[in-house]
């Protein structure tokens, strides 16, 4: 046997098993798949070599691919076959021509087969099929299909005169991974090899270094869709192959992360071969290719992976539009729908079921996986959720969600029951106050809040206690720093001074010790209440229509001023602003402050007593560094703020309001007011048909852009 076709044995990819029985499967699922038995995959495995199974996923249909040496004369030959989930206990039929050939020069070898997950019409294998009338070693194959035909074409910019097999695509198509030995050609050891496809086709190999190694051979990449690349090494005691992993780039193909075995229990055993790793299209499994056993030939085994189950959080909130008693003002106020009832519909399987809210208006879809068949396992889910209200002025959203099996962490949805009144507005004009929400201590322009201060890019006094919290049997360490706005921290042998900066006079300490935490609570709770006002500002029927025509939707945040008098000494200690380079502009019309597009830091600045008896820089401050701060959690938590904001569609304006005691009741002078708005005319007011509410949600980027 050559050197080549031993490799072609040796190294193979693990695909998943799915023949459960019952009861193995109902100890599964009472047992939290805890410790965990590999099985092997008895619809494709044979008497002789099956491994490096492939899934191909088309509408409802699943295919599994593998390579077999059954059916073939010659023991070491190799070919494609496919199990389809149309007849999963049929015989596995041979891959079409051109995909298997006997054209090779004694012993063909078709096989390791690879698609990309965002097309199935479009992967790659390995074949040494004749080429110009020569017979090759292992080259690799871009193969597609046209809807009728399949088609073959050798990628010579990855083939060489080594050995070069195992090919693996990215999910999306566009990374190549395989395994060669052209680094040391017949020695016995391989690494993994990158190409990228550009518009000009496949780019020229490079060594992925972070898992080559020149005493081991890696081998049987597989680029996996959990942000993992998974691959078969023999750094293992007694040399034999095991299959690790690695984070990665799913964009440029980098490893970002070190390289170490696979955490699932089943897959590796001391002194046999594991590889060709590969999960089941929705994730239910994973599969690998071994040669344990009584037999010694190669089968492909499978785990289950993670949960039988794939969970939706969704909270329902309600959506209401009130009016100040004594100003007739509208207000826009969001809270959860307790008790409510939500129909589901689960599109893929057509069941329905209603649920009900908790009083936080929250509920959990559960879609069980089907733990009988990877053939069967799905990896999106497609959920139709609406809430069922009794009162006519009000009308629920009806939202379709695909989510991911593959998603990492909580899947969420927000699902809105608006009342009329706020859902259809013509002016299309948003309003968010906060009342008796104490968003600042006194005199302070930093926003009070202990849960979101990684947001805030000035200081949050009520976190300084720490600072001064030492080990006075040793040298402390200064953890924050030796300054900020406020405080000057130097070290005396096992002591912490702390003295007040010159100009700092206009925060309460008082208050911020004794009250910070308490309105740090509330501040909290009115930020995660203004994280679902703008989720569903920017949901409104109008707010979509307009941004489809191009025009920019406008979030303005007003700050409003503290009514006690500042001491004379007071001056603004923070950073200097640059507001010509933040994302977030301050209206500065009238500003006796600012210079240019820059307010000087460090105590530069004076307050002083301006605009209706107010204090206008402190608004303005309050207004600014409010909007940064929720600039950035819109920007990470509210998806239709993250795509309005990457094409350009939104902008935020802070706003500052100095007023006297006179003009506004106390409540609302250390709060903020949200404001959503886009700009409309009369005529197409009246001309705007206005949808009922519904939106198609994607949970999580998928690979397939």
């Amino acid at each position: 046997m050559t050197l080549r076709a031993l490799y072609t044995i040796v190294v193979m990819r693990p695909s998943l098993s799915s023949r459960l029985s019952f009861a193995v499967l109902l100890f599964v699922c009472i047992a939290s798949l805890q410790a965990q038995k590999a099985s092997p995959y008895a619809a494709v495995n044979s008497d002789r070599d099956d491994y490096a199974i492939s899934f191909r996923s088309l509408g409802t249909t699943t295919e599994a691919w593998f390579t077999s040496s059954s059916g073939m004369r010659d023991p070491r030959s190799r070919q494609l076959l496919i199990v389809s989930s149309q007849s999963p206990s049929a015989k596995p039929t041979p891959a079409p021509e051109p995909l298997n050939v006997s054209d090779a020069e004694g012993i063909p070898l078709n096989g390791c087969v690879s698609f990309s997950a965002c097309n199935p019409n479009i992967g790659v294998i390995i074949s040494n099929r004749t080429v110009n009338g020569k017979t090759r070693g292992n080259d690799i194959y871009e193969i597609r299909f046209d809807g009728k035909n399949w088609s073959a074409t050798r990628i010579d910019v990855l083939c060489s005169d080594a050995w070069d097999d195992t090919p693996c695509l990215s999910p999306d198509g566009g990374l190549l991974y395989f395994s060669s030995d052209r680094q040391t050609p017949f020695a016995r050891t391989t690494d993994i090899f990158l190409s990228r496809r550009s518009g000009n086709g496949w780019s020229a190999p490079e060594l992925v270094k972070e898992l080559s190694t020149s005493a081991y051979s890696e081998q049987t990449p597989y680029a996996s869709r959990d942000g993992y690349l998974y691959y078969a090494t023999n750094q293992t005691k007694k040399g034999d192959y095991d299959i690790w992993r690695a984070k990665y780039n799913s964009e440029t193909g980098e490893i970002t992360g070190p390289p170490q075995p696979v955490p699932f229990e089943g897959v590796n055993e001391e002194g046999t071969n594991e590889g060709h790793p590969c999960f089941s299209p929705g994730g239910s499994w994973f599969f690998f290719s071994s040669n344990r056993g009584d037999h010694g030939d190669y089968d492909i085994y499978s785990v289950i992976h993670g949960s039988d189950a794939d969970t939706l959080s969704v909270r329902v909130m309600k959506r209401s539009r009130k009016f100040d008693k004594l100003s007739g003002a509208p207000e826009d106020v969001v809270e959860a729908y307790a008790n409510a009832t939500v129909h589901l519909s689960d599109l893929a399987s057509s069941r329905r079921m209603d649920q009900q809210t908790d009083k936080g208006g929250e509920l959990n879809v559960v879609s069980t996986k089907d733990l009988k068949d990877p053939l069967l396992d799905r990896s999106l889910h497609t959920i139709a959720l609406v809430a069922s209200v009794d009162d006519p002025r009000y009308i629920s959203s009806k939202d379709t969600v695909v989510y991911d099996g593959f998603c990492p962490g909580t899947k969420k949805h927000t699902l809105m029951v608006w009342d009329t009144a706020a859902y259809f507005i013509p002016e299309c004009v948003q309003d968010f106050p906060v009342k008796n929400v104490r968003f600042f201590v006194t005199g302070y322009w930093c926003p009070t809040t202990e849960r979101y201060t990684r947001y805030l890019n000035c200081s949050c006094i009520i976190a300084c206690d720490t600072c001064d919290k030492i080990d006075d049997t040793k040298q402390p360490a200064l953890n924050c720093g030796t300054d900020d706005e406020f405080y000057r921290y130097s070290l005396v042998k096992a002591r912490v001074d702390v003295a007040r900066k010159e100009g700092s006079a206009c925060i309460n300490i008082h208050e911020a010790k004794s009250k910070g935490h308490e309105f740090a609570q509330e501040v909290d709770s009115a930020v995660v209440r203004i994280a679902e006002s703008m989720r569903s500002a920017l949901q409104i029927a109008c707010i979509q229509r307009e941004v489809a025509k191009g025009k920019k939707v406008t979030v303005e945040v007003t700050g409003w001023t503290d009514p006690r008098p500042l001491d004379d000494a007071c001056s603004y200690t923070g950073k200097t602003i640059d507001f010509a380079h933040s994302f977030v502009k301050l209206n500065m019309e009238d500003s006796p402050y600012i210079v240019g597009d820059t307010l000087a830091g460090n105590g530069k600045i004076k307050f002083s007593r301006s605009k209706a008896g107010g204090n206008y820089l402190l608004s303005q401050l309050r207004a600014y560094y409010t909007a940064v701060m929720f600039d950035r959690i819109w920007d990470e938590s509210v998806a239709e703020y993250h795509d309005m904001k990457s094409k350009g569609h939104i902008e935020v304006v802070a706003l500052g309001k100095a007023v006297s005691q006179e003009n506004r009741d106390f409540s609302e002078r250390r709060s903020v007011e949200i404001r959503v708005t886009v700009p409309i005319t009369e005529k197409e007011m009246l001309r705007g048909i206005i949808p009922d509410p519904g939106q198609r949600v994607i949970i999580c980027d998928t690979p397939c852009k």
